[in-house]
C-alpha cells in the first residue's frame, strides 16, 4: 500500500547516473496500449494499437521521457493511465448551426489570431504532464524542445507545447500545405502579399535540400 513517487524516483537515478554535462537533452511524448480483456480492470476501454491498426480493448498510457542526444537513449521519467472517456480531439467540437451560411466568407468577419485557440480536455492532460516535468528537471536541466509523433503535427498541439515554452518537432500531417514567403513586386493594390509560390515536396529547390 506504500506510494511510491515514480517520476523523483526516476529523476534521481537518470540525474545521477546517467546524464552528461555536454549532453543535449529533449522531452518526448507518446502513447502505449496494452492489450487486456476483462471488465474489472481499472481505465480498461478501447485504445487505437498501432501494432494491429485499429481500437483495440485494452489499457492506454502517455509517458514522458528525456532522449540523450549523445548517447541516443531514452529514459522514462513520467507514465500516467489514460482515461477512455477523455475524448481524443485536438480541435474543440464547434456547436451546429442552426443555419447555414451561404458561399463565401460572412460578411463582417474578421482574422482570427492562429495563436489563441481554445485547449481541448486531451490537449490540457498533456500539458499538465509537460509542466509536472519541466518543474522535475527544472533544477538540473532546461530542455528546449518536445518531440512527439505526427499526431502533433497540427496548430493547436503546436501552440499547446508553445504555451510550456518548448519548440516542438513532429511530423506534418499529409495535408499540410507549406509556401514560400512573398518575395515579388508589390502591385500597388490591395494588402501587401505574405504567401509567394506553394511547395511541392517532390521538387524542392536546390538551396532547400540538406542531404540527397
Amino acid at each position: 500500500h506504500s506510494v511510491i513517487p515514480w517520476p523523483s524516483l526516476q529523476w534521481a537515478l537518470v540525474q545521477n547516473h546517467l546524464l552528461d554535462s555536454d549532453d543535449v537533452i529533449l522531452f518526448a511524448g507518446d502513447e502505449s496500449t496494452v492489450t487486456k480483456s476483462g471488465k474489472m480492470t481499472y481505465g480498461l476501454g478501447r485504445f487505437f494499437s498501432s501494432i494491429y491498426n485499429r481500437s483495440v480493448p485494452g489499457l492506454g498510457f502517455f509517458s514522458i521521457s528525456l532522449i540523450s542526444v549523445k548517447r541516443k537513449k531514452a529514459y522514462p521519467i513520467l507514465m500516467s493511465q489514460l482515461d477512455p472517456k477523455m475524448e481524443r480531439n485536438v480541435y474543440p467540437q464547434k456547436p451546429e448551426k442552426e443555419k447555414k451560411n451561404g458561399p463565401g466568407r460572412p460578411k463582417g468577419t474578421k482574422n482570427k489570431n492562429r495563436q489563441d485557440i481554445e485547449l481541448t480536455s486531451y490537449l490540457k492532460f498533456i500539458q499538465d504532464h509537460i509542466k509536472s516535468v519541466q518543474r522535475l528537471v527544472a533544477d538540473k536541466i532546461t530542455p528546449q524542445y518536445f518531440v512527439y509523433d505526427g499526431a502533433f503535427g497540427n496548430n493547436p498541439c503546436l501552440q499547446m507545447v508553445s504555451q510550456c515554452g518548448l519548440d516542438l518537432i513532429s511530423k506534418l500531417n499529409c495535408n499540410s500545405a507549406l509556401y514560400f514567403p512573398f518575395d515579388g513586386e508589390y502591385s500597388g493594390r490591395g494588402p501587401y502579399p505574405k504567401y509567394g509560390e506553394k511547395i511541392n515536396y517532390s521538387n524542392l529547390p536546390e538551396h532547400c535540400l540538406v542531404d540527397s
